[in-house]
C-alpha cells in the first residue's frame, strides 16, 4: 500500500503577499507550504478586504458621507474636500509618524506606530 503523500494545510498560492514573497525570494513559491508563514493572509482574512466590504455596505444603505451624487469640492482646485464631519477619537502620545510620497506621482500616505513608551490620554466624554 502507498503512503499519502502530506499535502500542505495552506499554500502560497492563496496567500496576498505570494508575489511580494516571489520577488524576495528569486523563484516561484506558488505551491510552497505556507503553514509555518508568519504574514500569511488570505484575501477574505485581509483589512483590505473587510474595509472594502464596509464601505460596499455603508454606500448601499446610504450611510457613506457625500456632497451628493457626483459631486467633488476642490477649494483649491487640486485637493478633494472630504464630505465626513470627523471629532477626535483617540489622542495617542510618543508615536512614529511615517510620511510617504510616490516616487512618480507625489501621492502622499501617512501611516504611525506606536513606540514602547507610547499612551493614550484619557478622553472625557
Amino acid at each position: 500500500m502507498r503512503k499519502k503523500k502530506n499535502l500542505p494545510v495552506r499554500t502560497c498560492a492563496e496567500c496576498i503577499h505570494e508575489y511580494a514573497c516571489q520577488a524576495w525570494t528569486h523563484g516561484t513559491i506558488h505551491n510552497m507550504d505556507a503553514t509555518t508563514c508568519s504574514i500569511y493572509e488570505t484575501v477574505r482574512d485581509s483589512t483590505a478586504y473587510f474595509i472594502g466590504f464596509t464601505e460596499g455596505k455603508k454606500a448601499a444603505s446610504g450611510e457613506q458621507c457625500s456632497f451628493g451624487e457626483g459631486v467633488k469640492i476642490l477649494p483649491d482646485g487640486v485637493h478633494e474636500l472630504s464630505p465626513h464631519i470627523f471629532e477626535q477619537k483617540q489622542l495617542l502620545h510618543n508615536v512614529t509618524v511615517e510620511v510617504l510620497e510616490c516616487k512618480n506621482c507625489g501621492e502622499v500616505s501617512i501611516g504611525w506606530y506606536r513606540q514602547e513608551d507610547t499612551y493614550e490620554e484619557n478622553q472625557e466624554e
